[in-house]
């Protein structure tokens, strides 16, 4: 009961974030899940609620989308993700969430220093396939797209919408490269089915967040989630 109560939490902000972000859930809901689940569980558990968040704001994000990005991006996430499931099914639980730490720390570190790059079609699918290999291993797609978008000058709303739709496709085709390699058990779609109440919440929360707070604000936020989640995974291994 416990963990679920504490899961519930997590997602019910999670959501939130990924709402009025774009790119909230993940960074955020992952790292928990992963300390309060077994790793492919909570993996999957977050791909699953991830797609349902995208499906229900698609209708209010859809005409805000940069279509040829969200493409090049989603078709580099196809050949990433097959590598993050090889991770999956190679690597013990305690390296995969070292793994996840040190990713977090060092995205955050690059954001820091504010690196400036130009959006190209290529980066747009590099971008696409680091996210895909963290995708099917992880269950956290965001940290790419997070050093990549803080890298550019791409507005809010664009920037918050292509995100949503890449996920609703990235995430879909991580699940089924779950399925088809290590299989999606019973426990993980029934466990996602018992916290996506507390995602509709989170998803209405997250458009009030959305309207009221400005996007410097909210990218001040994913950093210091990025940083303290990292820390947090990195000693919980030792």
């Amino acid at each position: 009961m416990e963990v679920y109560i504490l899961s519930s939490v997590v997602v019910l902000i999670a959501s939130a974030m990924q709402t009025a972000t774009g790119f909230g859930f993940s960074v955020l809901a992952t790292p928990f899940l992963l300390m309060l689940l077994h790793p492919v569980t909570a993996i999957q558990v977050n791909i699953i609620i991830s797609i349902f968040i995208s499906f229900v704001m698609l209708p209010e994000i859809k005409k805000e989308c940069d279509s040829g990005m969200a493409f090049r991006m989603s078709s580099g996430a196809v050949f990433g993700g097959v590598g993050g499931v090889l991770l999956v099914i190679s690597f013990a639980e305690e390296t995969i969430r070292l793994y996840a730490g040190i990713v977090l720390l060092f995205s955050a570190a690059l954001v820091c220093y504010k690196s400036k790059v130009k959006q190209t079609n290529r980066r747009d699918i590099a971008t696409g396939t680091a996210s895909g290999l963290l995708t099917t291993s992880l269950g956290m797609p965001g940290p790419p797209l997070l050093l990549y978008f803080a890298s550019t000058n791409i507005s809010k709303s664009i920037l918050r919408s292509t995100t949503l739709i890449y996920f609703l496709f990235a995430y879909s085709a991580s699940l089924i490269m779950h399925a088809v390699v290590v299989g999606v058990g019973l426990s993980s779609l029934f466990y996602a089915l018992l916290l996506i109440p507390f995602s509709f919440f989170g998803i209405y929360i997250g458009k009030i967040i959305y309207k009221v707070l400005s996007q410097k604000v909210l990218k001040s936020i994913n950093l210091l989630i990025l940083v303290v989640t990292g820390v947090m995974l990195v000693l919980s291994v030792f």
